[in-house]
């Protein structure tokens, strides 16, 4: 039958912060598992969902194995001392939305998932992924060799230090005021799965779903000098400043996975 995880804190475990085993029909939500052997754990399961979660400096963040038609959404997996998420053999699954940062390796994937999607998650690690025993140092030999995090991204970032258990990321991205590092970079669907309406807290996305399990609202301190407009959402994009005989004088962005939008 369904069960489901809310709204907790768990630390300190010996071995797995949350275990689900041979289950079905799980949802944990709104949970912070920190400084445990794996945060989360699910192995050998159907329909298990995690979202808006937060795994951080436990030695694995979360680990998906044996599972089918289960989803990592909008997760902040953070400083994991191993890896952030380890995916064993699963069946038609999906991890998106997520913000992966300060492990060693952001995301194990065993070579036998075929039907697996990755994409919209937000890196900053050593080494991307690992599959084959090869370690991808960026996003973009890690999806030219893998297939996956086709709209994914790696900028740097900084979390708020008032409370260290929280994991709000601080910067604003320079060019767009209004907009905190992760916001927007989410998808709102993946395959048969939907990201949630909502951030941890229950704050509503002002630009379409962020990565990770925070929405973080950025009031601009001055006007904007100017905008520029997205018309399409697939590809990467790259923007920058000219003069107007066309002489280039600085970068904004470079290959980044920018939607349909203006930008101020």
């Amino acid at each position: 039958g369904q069960s489901s995880i809310s709204d907790l804190t768990i630390s300190d475990a010996v071995n797995a912060g949350i275990l689900v085993t041979h289950s079905t029909e799980v949802t944990i939500r709104h949970v912070r598992a920190l400084r445990c052997l794996t945060g989360i754990m699910a192995s050998d399961s159907t329909k298990v969902h995690l979202e808006n979660v937060v795994a951080a400096e436990n030695r694995t963040g979360v680990a998906l194995n044996g599972c089918a038609d289960s989803a990592i959404v909008n997760g902040t997996i953070a400083q994991n001392t191993a890896l952030g998420i380890s995916l064993g053999v699963n069946t038609r699954s999906a991890v998106f939305n997520n913000l992966i940062v300060n492990s060693p390796i952001g995301v194990y994937v065993a070579p036998s998932n075929t039907t697996l999607r990755i994409d919209n998650n937000y890196y900053l690690v050593n080494s991307i992924g690992k599959c084959n025993d090869i370690l991808m140092p960026n996003v973009f030999v890690w999806r030219d060799s893998s297939g996956y995090d086709r709209h994914s991204l790696s900028l740097s970032l900084a979390f708020a230090t008032d409370d260290p258990d929280t994991y709000r990321t601080t910067p604003r991205l320079s060019w767009a005021q209004d907009r905190a590092v992760t916001a927007g970079w989410g998808t709102s669907k993946l395959g048969a799965f939907a990201a949630p309406a909502r951030d941890i807290d229950g704050q509503p996305y002002r630009y379409g779903p962020c990565v990770g399990a925070w929405e973080v609202p950025m009031i601009p301190g001055r006007p904007a000098d100017g905008s520029f407009t997205v018309r399409a959402t697939d590809g990467a994009k790259s923007a920058g400043l000219y003069t107007k005989d066309g002489k280039h004088v600085a970068w904004l962005l470079s290959n980044l996975p920018l939607k349909h939008d203006t930008y101020r």
